[in-house]
């Protein structure tokens, strides 16, 4: 379990990079629907299941993985409710970006 308090957010690239103030992070939770009902650990369905993620961030980005895989802003782009076939194991990522000066 991560420690609360301030953290430093580090952004670099080819250029340099640059350290944030101490900042709280702002952490919230989503949720995840098999069939319209909310879904927690394991989860089944007869055939199909339609899944949909909801929460987090308004106006945010959620993204998610199939693979058991952590999901990353270069993962799925989830904007609609998908229809899964076969067994997943989903991770999702909802995101928001608040840029100030």
């Amino acid at each position: 379990m991560r420690q609360a308090g301030n953290y430093d957010l580090v952004i670099a690239n080819a250029v340099g990079s640059v350290t944030s103030s101490p900042a709280m992070p702002d952490v919230r939770f989503i949720l995840v629907r098999v069939n319209g009902q909310p879904a927690a650990g394991t989860n089944t369905a007869a055939s199909s299941a339609t899944v949909s993620i909801s929460g987090g961030y308004p106006n945010g980005f959620t993204f998610y993985t199939l693979d058991r895989s952590p999901p990353t802003t270069s993962s799925l782009f989830f904007s609609d409710p998908i229809n899964l076939t076969t067994s997943a194991i989903m991770r999702a990522l909802n995101c928001s970006i608040a840029l100030t000066r």
